[in-house]
């Protein structure tokens, strides 16, 4: 079973980061990490593929809006990822 988890705030501090995440989600300089997260929906799952080559923390965020928007992040090794579907 595949059971969601709550991100933390240095998670999501991080996922701020990513630059996919700030065009995407039309992140400013001095936009706080209460702020983003008061707007979306987030939730973290332990991924692993069957084929083992793709696995590692992955994140989906949603927003609640007219014109909603999906992110998946996955974490490599070398990082934040935002998976393209």
């Amino acid at each position: 079973m595949h059971t969601p988890t709550a991100i933390s705030m240095k998670e999501w501090e991080e996922i701020m980061r990513v630059p996919e995440v700030q065009n995407l989600w039309d992140i400013k300089y001095g936009d706080t990490t209460e702020a983003f997260v008061s707007k979306i929906y987030g939730a973290k799952y332990v991924f692993e593929s069957k084929s083992r080559i793709v696995s590692g923390d992955m994140y989906v965020l949603y927003s609640d809006t007219p014109r909603p928007k999906t992110t998946c992040l996955i974490r490599k090794s070398t990082g934040l990822e935002v998976m393209n579907y």
